[in-house]
């Protein structure tokens, strides 16, 4: 199975002046609402049994909800050559989160990394180019962050489909 460990999000209103911006842009497919998440570590194709180790592992976690501050939009990896479009997150609790499950499961940390908290929002087809999107008009809302889930990605044509295999609401 293809894993990976976030938090969904939710649709706050001001994502959505950004997300009808976006949406007028040629090469780019916008990600459906139900899509939206924040990833921690992605995990790649998991042995199904190895699923319940890293269950046990993130059942450790105990975490206050918090909110994050929506603080930017980016092009990744960058606006000459982009491959989405995020919207970068500021929180400190994120950075602790992302550090905690590290430490768990450090076979699957990417150490070389800076973990850089995001929500895509779209993805650029094709690598084409963009216009530059820094300029987006950002309000400064916050995300609510109140659930750590292990999600199964699942691939098709019409693009990826995330479900729900652990969660563990935050207090």
């Amino acid at each position: 199975m293809r894993m990976f460990i976030g938090s969904p999000a939710r649709m706050i209103p001001e994502i959505e002046p950004i997300m009808a911006s976006i949406s007028n842009i040629q090469n780019l497919k916008v990600v459906g609402l139900n899509n939206f998440h924040l990833t921690y570590l992605f995990l790649g194709e998991i042995d199904p049994k190895e699923t319940d180790r890293i269950v046990m592992e993130l059942n450790k976690i105990s975490c206050k909800k918090f909110s994050a501050k929506i603080s930017g939009i980016k092009a990744l990896p960058n606006i000459h050559h982009p491959r989405v479009i995020v919207l970068l997150l500021e929180s400190p609790y994120l950075d602790q989160l992302y550090n905690r499950i590290s430490l768990l499961l450090p076979e699957y940390a990417n150490n070389e990394k800076k973990f850089l908290p995001h929500i895509t929002i779209a993805r650029v087809r094709n690598g084409n180019p963009i216009p530059d999107i820094s300029r987006l008009p950002i309000g400064e809302g916050m995300l609510p962050i109140d659930e750590l889930c292990l999600f199964k990605s699942i691939l098709t044509r019409e693009g990826s489909i995330y479900e729900r295999f652990w969660c563990n609401e935050f207090y």
